[in-house]
């Protein structure tokens, strides 16, 4: 398979990868299986025998042992499903607003970035070119239809700004772009997958120029999440296929 039809389709089954993970989280939740200390004969003498002081027989020993274990057992099945339906939620909830957009998670974006040499940046800071297709496809999609954008600061990580995310605005659309890393501004920094304009940082994005081609950007517009560490993007636009038809192309420099 051509390596931008890879990252078109792995960026278009994110969704999908999302509701598997899910159910797997559902399923793990139901396999864990609780001792019945509630139902155990001896529940009675043991707890009278754990309140006048004998803490070391082995009746009250091993009945702590299982109350502990349980606890552990139970914060375990309470997160798996917390995690289930929080990512059931966040699929939901943009697949109503966006039924014709792609979810994903930041957590997704990094495996083909890593992969294929792609940053994620703010699209002020991106220099390549843009099919006209695109170019309408990103200013027609209709960006009042969600509350839930995000505003980040475009000098540090995004990572970094993740427990402020709740700082959203309506307003401004905040665009992000995964591209080639020769598609961004020299001098940049870098961490992670990150692009990011830090004048103070010693870690340059020249430093990490890949010789390998690429030319599949795809532009995103990232929003708030229920999933506990995570931030959210939908796909608007995404190109590459077709990059090598300079008459489909916008020159954002002129």
């Amino acid at each position: 398979m051509d390596t931008i039809q890879y990252i078109h389709d792995y960026v278009d089954n994110a969704v999908n990868r999302l509701k598997i993970v899910a159910d797997e989280y559902q399923k793990n939740a139901e396999d864990i299986l609780l001792s019945e200390l509630d139902n155990d004969k001896d529940k009675d003498y043991t707890l009278t025998m754990k309140k006048l002081g004998f803490q070391n027989i082995s009746l009250v020993k091993n009945y702590d042992k299982e109350k502990e274990s349980n606890f552990r057992l139970s914060q375990k099945k309470s997160l798996l499903l917390s995690q289930a339906k929080n990512i059931s939620n966040d699929v939901s909830t943009y697949k109503s607003i966006y039924p014709f957009h792609k979810f994903i998670y930041y957590s997704q974006l990094i495996p083909i970035c890593e992969k294929y040499n792609l940053v994620l940046g703010p699209v002020n800071q991106y220099i390549g070119n843009i099919p006209i297709k695109n170019v309408k496809e990103i200013s027609e999609f209709d960006y009042s239809k969600c509350n839930k954008k995000l505003r980040f600061n475009d000098n540090e990580p995004i990572f970094n700004q993740s427990k402020y995310s709740i700082n959203f605005n309506n307003n401004n659309n905040n665009l992000y772009i995964c591209a080639p890393k020769k598609q961004f501004n020299p001098g940049l920094s870098q961490i992670g997958i990150e692009i990011f304009n830090d004048e103070y940082s010693n870690v340059k994005l020249k430093d990490y120029i890949a010789k390998k081609k690429n030319e599949d950007p795809i532009v995103l517009l990232p929003v708030m999440v229920e999933m506990l560490g995570q931030i959210g993007f939908i796909v608007i636009s995404k190109w590459g296929l077709e990059s090598n038809d300079i008459d489909l192309q916008v020159d954002i420099n002129n």
